[in-house]
């Protein structure tokens, strides 16, 4: 069924559209309040962990070695953009999800409206051919009951040329 607004995918941009304004106020928030700046910083130490693990790795270098930690202020700062990133990658994720399954069950319910009219369809052809069969019927029984009508014409029309045949001989007899 074709909406005039697609008010499913409206809300979704508006969710996305949304996503970036909150991701920004969770960085502000990070900033000062204490337990989500706690969160953070330990996210953004462990983050960097990471990521200069990653490149010690890639230049095969000791991944080993001791990895100087970031500053408080810096650390934080990479935590809340790590949460805000992550919150607008979630909502993004989950609009986009949220329109596959849509668009599987729209999906789904064309492909049973398209076997319904499949089955519609044999069904009148079914009830067609049932119709022509009765006729067909109709007509053979009609058919045979006139080749039965046509023998009995035929015998009668024996029957009486037989009668002929005698009196013009009895009347050929009879002149002689």
């Amino acid at each position: 069924m074709a909406h005039l607004l697609p008010i499913g995918k409206l809300m979704g941009v508006l969710l996305k559209q949304l996503s970036k304004p909150v991701a920004s106020r969770i960085k502000e928030r990070a900033k000062v309040h204490p337990t989500l700046s706690n969160t953070c910083a330990s996210l953004g130490e462990g983050l960097h962990r990471l990521t200069v693990r990653i490149f010690r790795s890639s230049r095969d270098a000791d991944t080993t070695a001791v990895v100087v930690p970031l500053k408080r202020e810096k650390a934080i700062d990479r935590g809340a953009e790590l949460i805000g990133e992550s919150f607008v990658f979630v909502v993004v994720g989950g609009v986009t999800a949220n329109e596959v399954i849509n668009a599987r069950k729209e999906s789904a319910a064309k492909a049973v409206a398209k076997e319904q009219r499949a089955l519609d369809k044999a069904a009148e052809r079914s009830r067609e051919y049932a119709k022509r069969d009765s006729r067909l019927d109709a007509l053979e029984t009609a058919v045979s009951q006139l080749q039965l009508e046509l023998e009995d014409t035929r015998n009668q029309l024996v029957i009486a040329n037989r009668a002929v045949e005698r009196a013009k001989s009895t009347s050929i007899t009879e002149s002689e």
